[in-house]
């Protein structure tokens, strides 16, 4: 998947090398990397008709084993795994434009906050933590901060906030798939810079409201497949979190 944020030059000062080998840090921030990306799509985009087509074609009795993360998972994710594997179970015998159609509603109202009690109010963090206080953009500026400290640039075409829920997820994208390319190319000093600011933009940002946006999904969703979406996002960025604190 092809995420939002790009490369721009960065420079700051990075801890010291980590204690674990190269190859193996790579692999698990390039397999982060990919969930991140992957739970990004799903906020930032409604299903159109051949990713539906896609979803449809997916072997349901393998879709858990393409994240080998499942075994280990915290509780959370792997129930929204299951209930994604249901719900593709499910599509077999469904027309796509049908499949679209129905999912496409749902992502409206879910994620797009067109009026209260409808849906769960819009994904944003300045929305679930800055309302009711003043200046309501502080959120939006202090993620904007954190992009440019990280070097990545948001492209001028991109259509959401940056406090939306999918760009932030991206940014997480971008920075696993920095680390990975770091530990790859034998640079851990660069590594574990971006490992800081995996656990600075987690704790700062993300943990502050996902989890609690997460929970009004999994309450209003009609469908396992944005519920299981919700189970996932929160039960793996809680998890991931954890990990890398520990790194």
């Amino acid at each position: 998947m092809r995420g939002r944020f790009k490369d721009k030059p960065m420079g700051r000062d990075v801890p010291g090398e980590g204690y674990l080998n190269s190859s193996d840090l790579s692999g698990l921030a390039e397999l982060r990397s990919k969930i991140y990306g992957f739970l990004s799509s799903i906020y930032v985009k409604i299903p159109d008709h051949d990713s539906v087509k896609r979803l449809i074609g997916i072997d349901a009795s393998s879709f858990l084993a393409d994240f080998p993360l499942h075994i280990g998972l915290p509780r959370e994710m792997e129930a929204g795994l299951k209930e994604l594997e249901g719900f593709i179970r499910s599509l077999k015998f469904r027309p796509v434009e049908d499949v679209r159609r129905t999912l496409s509603v749902e992502g409206t109202r879910l994620f797009r906050g067109l009026k209260p009690g409808y849906g769960p109010p819009p994904p944003y963090e300045s929305v679930y933590r800055d309302a009711g206080q003043a200046p309501m953009n502080k959120s939006v500026l202090d993620v904007l901060r954190e992009y440019s400290y990280a070097g990545a640039g948001v492209p001028v075409d991109c259509n959401d906030p940056p406090d939306h829920v999918g760009v932030e997820l991206d940014f997480m994208r971008f920075l696993t798939e920095r680390e990975a390319e770091s530990w790859e190319k034998e640079r851990p000093d660069d590594a574990l810079g971006f490992i800081d600011a995996e656990r600075r933009f987690l704790r700062k940002h993300i943990l502050k409201w996902v989890p609690e946006f997460c929970d009004k999904v999994i309450a209003m969703a009609e469908f396992d497949f944005y519920r299981g979406i919700a189970r996932m996002t929160k039960g793996f960025v809680s998890d991931d979190y954890e990990r890398i604190r520990d790194l």
